[in-house]
């Protein structure tokens, strides 16, 4: 974390962090989280951190070391490696059916799916234990689930020989010092466990180390340096923290957070990069909050941890929740939380 340190850090001038701690511990008391975090940055400088409740498998409060499963959060991560892969000519072209290379789904089951339809979720496809069905014709609707995410590691491991955690560890993990995120096997301290409906803890969810699991865990600043590393990617004059950001990175980093949904999909349907929803004309966000400015973009988790990033604002909001069981308000909170968040900063900007 290095980055960090030799950042200096905001004193708040700028930034509401009274009224946004405020917000997450409303959502907390609405939801089932017993565990938080707020990280913040504006133009790369920290301008709210914060934990609070308990969690962790001793019921310690958490702090800046926690680490909090951040499940489809790791959708992003992937996304990134399979722009850099199609970016280097290892995986084919995003519109060319994923049929003509991979034969490990029947071909008809794949039909016309390209990795345009598996990265924004218009791929029609459904899982089953270990196989795939149709539901829709690809680019025909838009379906969230993660039939099309399997597939894809699947892909990725086939072609290239390494895992996504692999190519993660080249990429991102290693390069800029990431050691507060992993794909965890075995519980440690500074895991954060998920609490159910009646705030109860759950079982740590582990699994694998190849990347293409629901187990990765995160720290709250690290899923900030995350959110700075695209705004960078958009915006080159921002702070880089030290870090050393190639041409070829940062490419597939702006690629991941440009909508890449089918021309064709209706207007009404989310619009999506590598995963990440865009906030776009309209409001047709889906867990964006309606006054965020358009553009921005958004990666969310079951348990309710979401890296906003706004590129008008230069601005990154990490919240890391750890409630896995209220899906009734996980979508409003989420939109509630952003609209809070650029709220905070505009406060002291305009």
């Amino acid at each position: 974390m290095e980055w960090f340190e030799k950042n200096e850090r905001g004193d708040g001038s700028i930034f509401d962090e009274a009224a946004l701690v405020r917000e997450v511990q409303a959502g907390m008391r609405r939801s089932t989280p017993t565990a938080a975090a707020l990280f913040v940055m504006v133009r790369g400088r920290v301008v709210a951190e914060w934990y609070g409740g308990a969690g962790g498998l001793e019921a310690t409060a958490p702090n800046a070391r926690s680490r909090f499963n951040v499940y489809s959060v790791r959708k992003s991560f992937i996304g990134l490696v399979t722009a850099s892969l199609v970016q280097r000519g290892e995986l084919p072209g995003l519109d060319e059916p994923v049929s003509h290379y991979y034969d490990g789904v029947d071909y008809k089951t794949l039909a016309q799916t390209s990795l345009r339809h598996l990265v924004t979720h218009t791929h029609g496809l459904e899982q089953s234990g270990v196989g795939f069905s149709r539901r829709h014709a690809a680019g025909e609707r838009w379906h969230y689930n993660n039939a099309g995410v399997t597939l894809l590691c699947l892909i990725i491991e086939k072609l290239t020989g390494e895992t996504v955690a692999g190519h993660l560890d080249q990429l991102v993990f290693g390069p800029f010092g990431f050691g507060e995120t992993g794909f965890e096997a075995k519980a440690t301290p500074t895991l954060v466990a998920d609490s159910n409906f009646f705030g109860r803890s759950l079982p740590l969810v582990l699994g694998g180390a190849d990347g293409a699991g629901r187990n990765l865990y995160m720290s709250a600043r690290e899923l900030g340096a995350w959110g700075h590393l695209h705004l960078c990617a958009l915006d080159p004059t921002l702070p880089q923290l030290g870090w050393a950001l190639a041409e070829d990175l940062r490419a597939a980093l702006a690629m991941t957070v440009t909508v890449q949904s089918p021309a064709a999909l209706d207007r009404r349907l989310p619009r999506q990069g590598f995963f990440w929803w865009t906030h776009q004309e309209g409001g047709r966000g889906g867990e964006i909050g309606a006054s965020v400015p358009l553009n921005s973009v958004q990666i969310l988790g079951m348990s309710g941890c979401l890296c906003l990033v706004v590129p008008a604002l230069s601005l990154v909001a990490v919240r890391m929740l750890n409630g896995v069981s209220n899906r009734l308000t996980f979508a409003a909170q989420a939109r509630a939380f952003g609209d809070a968040a650029v709220q905070a900063v505009r406060r002291h900007t305009l």
